[in-house]
């Protein structure tokens, strides 16, 4: 689950360019590093995209236990439900970026002599 905030409309037809913000996981990733600290390393700034940022939520991007990512949203210009097309496009990317950074941090911090 992540919150979400539209930042652009309609870059090209039905496309909307969004920040979501996701929950960092719990526990260390295999370098026994925390996912938090892993976060705010990873990160080179913790600004938001979202201009309009509430100070508690821009906190949460501050201390590792949450992650923004921006992408790009194409919803199905055809369908009656444009919103629900909306989130559901929004939810299997947030998905793919979730995996896809967990994936690339696994051994985020480690360190050793061979």
């Amino acid at each position: 689950m992540a919150e979400y905030f539209v930042l652009d409309g309609a870059v090209k037809e039905n496309h909307y360019r969004v920040a979501a913000h996701v929950a960092v996981p719990g526990g260390n990733n295999a370098a026994g590093k925390p996912w938090t600290v892993v976060a705010v390393e990873f990160q080179e700034s913790t600004v938001s995209a979202v201009p309009w940022l509430t100070a508690p939520v821009q906190a949460e991007l501050d201390n590792g236990t949450k992650l923004e990512f921006v992408m790009n949203i194409e919803v199905d210009a055809a369908s009656v439900a444009k919103l629900a097309s909306f989130e559901a496009a929004l939810a299997a990317q947030v998905t793919v970026e979730t995996a896809e950074l967990q994936a690339r941090l696994e051994f985020w911090g480690q360190e050793g002599t061979v």
